[in-house]
């Protein structure tokens, strides 16, 4: 039986406030739950700088939910990917029109929701290092513009 995962139901302003409180499930919180919350946050903090802080901090405030509950996270935060991320989705939430939700701008960018688009600009030994764990690295492959 396949999985059927609630987060994919919930509006923006719902996805936000469970996801900030602490309410979705590790093994519901997925690639394109990440992109949703990337979108969201810039929408709701439209300088990315402090969009950024609210993600980084909303992630790792997430893993550690889900730690104390007794769920094991196969990984931790990665400053690195989660930048990456946020910046991919800004420049794509920045070239074109306003979209009505979250889900109208997964739809409009099928590319952001496949995750091999970070191996396209970082190589497997970059993202391993610990320090791009810590910090962010720039891509070693492709830069992000291309």
């Amino acid at each position: 039986m396949t999985h059927v995962n609630p987060l994919h139901k919930l509006g923006d302003d719902k996805f936000l406030r469970a996801f900030e409180a602490g309410e979705i499930a590790l093994r519901d919180w997925d690639h394109r739950g990440h992109v949703r919350y990337a979108w969201i946050t810039l929408e709701v903090e439209p300088r990315f700088d402090r969009a950024m802080d609210r993600v980084r901090a909303g992630l790792k405030a997430h893993l550690d939910t889900a730690i104390a509950a007794g769920e094991t996270p196969e990984f931790g935060y990665h400053e690195t990917i989660t930048r990456f991320w946020m910046s991919i989705v800004a420049r794509a939430r920045d070239g074109e029109g306003a979209h009505e939700d979250s889900c109208a701008f997964c739809a409009a960018h099928p590319e952001l929701l496949d995750k091999a688009l970070l191996g396209r600009h970082y190589s497997k030994a970059l993202l391993l290092d610990p320090r791009s764990r810590r910090l962010y690295v720039e891509p070693d492959l492709a830069p992000l513009g291309v």
